[in-house]
């Protein structure tokens, strides 16, 4: 009898913990490289905490090059002891809002938000992201395990979930329900 084994790859997501953006009430995008608050650290060390309550073991840490994004994941690694580097991906970056970055945060539709003057185009961020989720969950023989933690953006989890659910590119933002610091397993395949 012959044995057949397969790699299970599990992708596990972590919106960066309060950035000062989030805390004065501005949009940030990419463009607002805005730091964490001291509740955007303790939410990140609550985070690392529950991976180890979950049991998770994590492999590889990937996160968006901005710095709410790459605190977060440094953290995370010294509280689970993670012995590897944080890797960044810029694909991973959150959505380039355009004229709306830095100004105040107020209610505007998803249609509004793409619409910004010098905003991204939604189906090119879409593509982005998941190009980077896809290479994220593709198995590396040179790291053991196949864990793979990203620690991005809140409209990075918004365009996976309309790429998971064959949604308009355009409504992705708050698309999905996500809190700042929660760990969130991600489904694979992303997209069948």
């Amino acid at each position: 009898m012959k044995l057949l084994y397969f790699n299970i790859i599990m992708l596990y997501f972590v919106r960066h913990g309060e950035s000062e953006a989030n805390r004065e009430g501005v949009f940030a995008g990419q463009r607002n490289d805005s730091p964490l608050t001291l509740r955007g650290r303790e939410q990140a060390r609550l985070a690392g905490r529950a991976i180890i309550t979950r049991g998770i073991s994590i492999d590889r840490i990937i996160a968006s090059p901005l710095l709410r994004a790459r605190e977060t994941a440094k953290i995370i690694a010294r509280v689970i002891r993670f012995e590897g580097g944080v890797a960044t991906d810029p694909r991973l970056m959150e959505y380039d809002m355009g004229s709306l970055s830095f100004e105040p945060i107020r209610e505007i539709t998803p249609l509004e938000l793409v619409s910004a003057e010098g905003a991204e185009d939604p189906q090119v961020f879409l593509e982005r992201a998941v190009a980077a989720v896809r290479e994220a969950a593709t198995h590396d023989e040179a790291t053991p395990g196949n864990n793979t933690l990203l620690v991005s953006h809140g409209g990075i989890y918004d365009i996976l979930h309309i790429a998971r659910t064959k949604g308009d590119p355009r409504l992705f933002f708050r698309a999905a329900d996500r809190d700042n610091g929660e760990v969130i397993a991600l489904p694979w395949p992303l997209i069948s």
